[in-house]
């Protein structure tokens, strides 16, 4: 299957949420990152990584899922800033190359952005409801 019809079979599952479109490629490219970790290192950093992952996916999805989404959001928030201190640990102790890191920087820069706009439109929508 050709990666143009994967991405448009793979949006149509996750209801057009760039979020989770994105963090789910994240997520393969932290798998396909993981076997070359240095064998001392998968079972405490590479844990770590999958369980930030792992978090912040059910985060973002139990978010997605409520009418009231700005606790949810910030939990989420919190989750992300987990895996990005992950993803430190990883390049520090050179588990990732310093354009590898440079990548997930990137990508987690751009995660934090679509985050932060998820946040604030859900801010401006609990302050026009009436309490």
């Amino acid at each position: 299957m050709d990666t143009v019809g994967r991405d448009r079979l793979f949006k149509a599952k996750q209801h057009n949420l760039p979020i989770r479109v994105h963090l789910q490629k994240m997520y393969s490219k932290y798998l396909r990152e993981v076997v070359q970790y240095p064998k001392i290192y998968k079972p405490t950093i590479g844990q770590d990584m999958r369980e930030c992952f792992a978090a912040l996916r059910t985060k973002i999805n139990h978010a997605a899922k409520l009418q009231h989404k700005l606790t949810a959001l910030r939990e989420a928030d919190t989750a992300l800033e987990c895996l990005r201190d992950a993803v430190w640990a990883a390049f520090d102790v050179r588990c990732i190359s310093e354009g590898q890191y440079g990548l997930w920087v990137e990508d987690l820069s751009a995660l934090g952005m679509m985050l932060g706009g998820w946040i604030r439109d859900a801010r401006n929508a609990e302050q026009k409801t009436p309490r």
